[in-house]
């Protein structure tokens, strides 16, 4: 039996850059979480643009190997994302990572940082690797995203084994940059009363998954 819950919420006034889409395949789980890049224009739009297409892309694929699937689903978010860019002439962004839970395997894939952790017992690991570089004064920068400009073959994919009582937690940096050390406490039922009651700096955007 898994579970899923998920808050994304935005600063006042604001819109919101982060996106979220989940839902089943037969018996399998999908999560994605998208955040808009900041500095380019329409960061809500562009996640999700991203966050659907992946999504649906997972869903109609009819490769066996998920990793492939994964895979080609960036490759199509990349071009619809070019595509709306040329449309709308203007430059657009976002990092990702999606996930899909399958016979007691989650295969991730992610481009940026939006992270994903395993929290086992009372630890926790973070299982993505940002797409960043320090660019100094406290500042980072992307190193891969999706901007709709093509993307290197070599997406981040990896795959782990999960088991009955871990938890995974997608996040944007709104929650992680602030909030990392709460994932240890994070159970299903006081979930949305913690995020709810979080101060924010940025859109804040977290997917639990129970097993």
């Amino acid at each position: 039996m898994i579970t899923v819950k998920s808050i994304s919420r935005k600063l006042p006034s604001k819109v919101n850059e982060d996106a979220i889409k989940t839902g089943e395949k037969g018996n399998s789980l999908i999560a994605v979480v998208a955040d808009g890049m900041g500095g380019l224009y329409a960061g809500d739009i562009a996640s999700h643009l991203v966050s659907d297409t992946i999504y649906s892309a997972i869903i109609e694929s009819r490769k066996e190997n998920l990793v492939d699937s994964l895979q080609e689903a960036f490759e199509v978010a990349d071009a619809d994302l070019g595509e709306e860019c040329r449309r709308i002439h203007c430059r657009m962004g976002a990092a990702v990572t999606a996930i899909f839970i399958s016979k007691n395997v989650c295969y991730a894939a992610w481009q940026g940082n939006v992270r994903l952790y395993l929290k086992r017992n009372a630890s926790v690991i973070q299982l993505t690797k940002d797409h960043t570089v320090d660019v100094g004064y406290g500042k980072k920068c992307l190193t891969r995203c999706l901007k709709g400009c093509g993307i290197r073959e070599d997406v981040s994919c990896i795959s782990v084994k999960i088991q009955s009582g871990d938890a995974l937690f997608l996040c944007t940096d709104g929650f992680y940059e602030k909030y990392e050390s709460l994932l240890t406490s994070l159970c299903e039922e006081d979930f949305e009363l913690k995020i709810n009651s979080l101060h924010l700096d940025d859109d804040l955007t977290v997917v639990a998954i129970w097993v």
